[in-house]
């Protein structure tokens, strides 16, 4: 059981190891990495006290969890101030109604202006556990982690942006299509690139840039 007790500090390594290796892995991007954790893997999001600089992370989402617990080891946010957390929990989740455990991380989040806390108070997700099975709560983490790590933009995004320089890519929907990709050409030879045939790594180069100003 993730919440017997020894088990924390066996977990904490493991993910200390884990993002070890996967920063010296060569399709890594190791300055991007994420820890994100659900209900148990929440507590070691929220938890994890890097023991090197190798083992940092570019963020952090801890989902389904609230950062309160009855025995320490288990309860606040461990991340270095400079990390960004974001948490995701229901009011009501079924999980968290004991009154040692009831709550929310950004009880912990005091001076941690690059964090956020967000607590479903209303409608079904405020009774969820699993909360990003929802498309609004990927939509708010996809927001979140935006402002942190340099992450590619998506077909929407895209489109919207092409929208707002001018161009006409068809409806902002996500999907990929012969007006998004004319509109993207366009773009391109207004700034002396050859056309493509589908949105490649420098038309993405090109729209982040312009997204930045």
């Amino acid at each position: 059981s993730g919440m017997f007790r020894p088990t924390l500090s066996m977990r904490q390594l493991d993910a200390g190891y884990a993002i070890e290796t996967a920063k010296g892995l060569p399709f890594v991007d190791a300055d991007n990495m994420l820890l994100i954790g659900l209900s148990e893997g929440g507590v070691i999001a929220a938890t994890f006290k890097p023991l090197s600089d190798s083992q940092r992370v570019a963020a952090r989402v801890v989902e389904g969890w609230t950062c309160k617990a009855g025995w320490y080891e288990y309860a606040g946010l461990n991340a270095p101030e400079d990390e960004p957390v974001l948490s995701l929990v229901g009011a009501k989740d079924p999980w968290y109604r004991n009154e040692w455990n009831v709550g929310h991380c950004g009880e912990f989040m005091d001076g941690r202006t690059d964090s956020k806390s967000v607590v479903y108070e209303t409608g079904q997700l405020a009774s969820r556990h699993e909360l990003l099975e929802f498309r609004s709560v990927q939509e708010e983490t996809m927001a979140f982690l935006r402002q942190h790590i340099d992450l590619p933009l998506s077909v929407r995004q895209g489109q919207q942006l092409l929208t707002d320089l001018g161009y006409d890519p068809g409806p902002v929907d996500g999907a990929w299509g012969a007006k998004t990709l004319a509109a993207l050409n366009a773009l391109r030879a207004a700034h002396g690139l050859p056309e493509v045939g589908a949105l490649d790594e420098s038309s993405l180069e090109l729209l982040a840039q312009l997204r930045k100003g």
